[in-house]
């Protein structure tokens, strides 16, 4: 059978250094689908190797690594692809492959990737600061917290020509968290293993668009000052300017 479509399915940090020896021999028309947290490879991927196939996906799927090859699926979630803005390859259909995955076709998939980064940005660093699961983000005690949170999303998303307000953003982070209550965070279960997080890539990318927009976003920068202490210039400069 043909190959019908490449599913990315590293961590953020390792997929260009994963995809950069396939991409001499790739048929360029085949579908490439980058389904990594945050932002910041995919637009850089999509510069260097402007000829392929590019699709940008996302699901808010919960999973837990229970041993070395189990896995247990914690919580079904939303899953859309799109084609990359400025592909050079027609995305009429949604490839074959993500279809039987359950993904549905997203046009506007910068819009669907912002909404999950909103998502991201208070769930994962809020759950490995304290070491809780998802669900617990439901509790009453940190609303509070979350709002001022999806507050500073909603108005980095303004200067970004994204409509969604601060209540809205609220709500997609509480339905996702309800959705994967028993979910351990990636961002968690990274810290746990001692493995690299993605925080550069989620966190790390929302101060960095803020940086862009000349806005200063106190508790995002505050949140990921409690994860790595002295480390939140390092993680900004890392990102690569995402537009």
């Amino acid at each position: 059978m043909p190959l019908q479509a490449l599913l990315v399915l590293t961590k953020a940090q390792d997929c260009e250094a994963a995809l950069s020896p396939l991409l001499s021999w790739l048929d360029p028309a085949i579908p490439i689908v980058l389904l990594h947290n945050g932002q910041g490879p995919q637009q850089r991927l999509l510069a260097r190797y402007p000829k392929h196939n590019w699709w940008w996906g996302t699901l808010s799927d919960g999973a837990q690594r229970i041993g070395a090859c189990e896995i247990h699926h914690t919580g079904s979630g939303l899953r859309v692809a799109g084609p990359a803005p400025t592909c050079p390859w027609p995305g009429s259909s949604l490839p074959k492959a993500l279809h039987r995955l359950g993904f549905t076709l997203h046009q506007d998939i910068n819009t669907a990737l912002w909404q999950k980064l909103t998502v991201n940005a208070v769930i994962n660093p809020l759950a490995a600061r304290d070491r809780i699961t998802n669900g617990t983000l439901l509790s009453p005690i940190y609303q509070g917290e979350i709002g001022q949170l999806c507050e500073e999303l909603a108005l980095l998303g303004q200067h970004l020509t994204h409509t969604d307000s601060a209540n809205q953003i609220h709500r997609r982070v509480l339905a996702v968290a309800k959705a994967t209550a028993s979910n351990r965070c990636s961002t968690l279960q990274d810290i746990d293993a001692e493995r690299e997080t993605e925080l550069a890539c989620i966190t790390g990318c929302v101060l960095t668009l803020a940086k862009q927009q000349g806005l200063t976003l106190s508790n995002h920068k505050a949140l990921l000052d409690s994860l790595k202490p002295q480390t939140v210039d390092a993680l900004v400069h890392s990102v690569t300017r995402v537009s």
